[in-house]
């Protein structure tokens, strides 16, 4: 019964705080008025919030000294609830749906091409309705029905985009809140913060280019760093997206969508580059119209740009989220063909597209951002999916050669570089021909190649996908494994 009336608990206590505020509030300066009770909310939410909590410990305190379980909910359901009401709250006073007329666009504009925003639009020619309805019964008692719902909702101020001015900062900070309460990690990854670096040395670099020294040591990355850099982040996102795959209601399949998402985030990036650079330029001297002296023992004389505080690329985590998709799913193929899986082939193509998309909507560095590492995911996703596969056969072993080959052959064919960590994947899947007896040798004399899990999970399906009389206990190879692993003293 909590859980289900929750949203409605919320909603009323920002009906009933919207109308004391307004009681008390009067004469106040409405947006005065709206900043306080925005502040009362969150307030009031932290506290609900305390009470959650204590009523969770005490159930779970219940539940151990009866010795039952019982199916309960958690402070992060309680936090989800709080998210869907707000945006309910910000509609009322941003005035997002937009109802005045007068603003309403006189023409429908395709909004996935872009180049129509810049085109010259044809003079909308004047029509005579023969007649109209409004003085209908049905559009009159509808009409009254929509005024006496506005009517009924009380708000402290009238609805207006210039409102986000007023609560933007107490809505950041108690997201902020909301975030440290729900142990949100920040960081979403390795390759990310690259990025990022990059942007702001090359910034650095073009507004102070006259003032470095000849020789300054380079900044850039050793393969080893790029390597260590891609199967870091492949580790993070295998461990946030790798338990039960992803729907297709997950993913985002619409490459006129994935553009526009690239093309708003490169748009609001430069935008947000000139604001600073603007501003930096009121932080000179006064008076000093003329350029400063260069001076070598002075070259950060001028603050650091500091480049936006910007999510991650829409298109990188939207591609990286569509591999665990496509990757994991349990498909039927046909063992008569010699042709990669389906979802294999499918997820090729997305890729393809996905490249093409990008190519003329992101600047070059982020291009090769969103296809950087992809190798060293896909490679970590397909080497894990041991783990969920019930038997694998000679048959089963060339199939997915086949797929892993398709895929390097694509992402190649993207990056112009070979994609050596596919070959990991390969040389993975390969050992699934020898026995655990020669795996656990080949070890012995060259050393691991992979980690304990990983060989752990190919000696358990190599078990299951022997007979019961001529499987020795897998735990006798996972014991000499551990013993080999712990001489050699070396996890890959």
């Amino acid at each position: 019964v909590i859980t289900q009336e929750m949203q409605l608990s919320l909603l009323h206590i920002i009906e009933k705080t919207t109308q004391h505020v307004k009681d008390y509030a009067d004469g106040i300066e409405p947006k005065l008025a709206l900043k306080e009770l925005v502040q009362i909310l969150f307030d009031q939410f932290k506290e609900v919030a305390d009470a959650h909590q204590l009523l969770l410990s005490c159930i779970d305190k219940a539940c151990k000294a009866h010795n039952v379980e019982v199916k309960s909910y958690n402070i992060q359901f309680y936090w989800s609830q709080v998210q869907v009401v707000l945006p309910s709250f910000l509609s009322d006073y941003l005035d997002i749906q937009n109802m005045n007329s007068e603003l309403q666009m006189t023409e429908v504009v395709d909004t996935n091409d872009i180049s129509t925003y810049f085109s010259r639009r044809k003079q909308p020619t004047k029509k005579k309705a023969l007649f109209k309805f409004d003085g209908s019964s049905s559009a009159l008692t509808l009409s009254s029905v929509f005024k006496s719902t506005k009517k009924d909702k009380v708000l402290i101020c009238a609805s207006h985009p210039n409102n986000i001015l007023i609560v933007f900062i107490p809505f950041m900070c108690f997201i902020e809140e909301m975030e440290q309460a729900i142990n949100v990690k920040h960081g979403s990854l390795p390759n990310w913060l690259n990025l990022k670096a990059q942007q702001e040395f090359q910034a650095r670099t073009e507004r102070n280019r006259k003032m470095l020294r000849r020789g300054q040591p380079s900044e850039e990355e050793s393969p080893e760093d790029v390597r260590m850099r891609n199967r870091r982040e492949a580790e993070i996102l295998a461990s946030n997206l790798g338990e039960g795959g992803v729907s297709s209601g997950e993913i985002l399949s619409d490459m006129s969508l994935l553009k526009e998402l690239a093309q708003l985030q490169e748009s609001m990036e430069w935008f947000a580059v000139r604001m600073f650079q603007f501003a930096s330029d009121f932080r000179q001297e006064p008076g000093s119209l003329s350029p400063p002296k260069q001076d070598n023992n002075h070259v950060d004389s001028m603050p650091p740009y500091q480049p936006p505080s910007s999510s991650i690329s829409p298109a990188s985590l939207r591609i990286r989220v569509q591999c665990f998709h496509y990757l994991l799913a349990q498909t039927h193929y046909n063992k008569e063909t010699h042709e990669p899986d389906p979802k294999v082939l499918e997820l090729s193509r997305v890729l393809a597209n996905v490249d093409e998309a990008m190519t003329s909507s992101l600047h070059p560095r982020k291009c090769k951002y969103i296809f950087e590492g992809l190798g060293h995911l896909i490679a970590k996703i397909l080497i894990s999916s041991a783990q969920y596969m019930n038997v694998i056969d000679e048959g089963g072993i060339q199939r997915m050669c086949r797929n892993i080959f398709a895929l390097q052959q694509t992402l190649t064919n993207i990056t112009m570089t070979r994609e050596v960590a596919l070959d990991h994947a390969r040389h993975y899947f390969e050992l699934f021909f020898l026995t655990p007896e020669e795996i656990l040798n080949g070890i012995v004399d060259k050393g691991p190649e992979f980690s304990e899990l990983e060989y752990m999970n190919a000696f358990q399906l190599l078990n299951r996908s022997k007979s019961g009389k001529e499987s020795v206990s897998v735990s006798v190879h996972l014991e000499r494994l551990s013993d080999i692993l712990g001489e050699v003293g070396v996890t890959v």
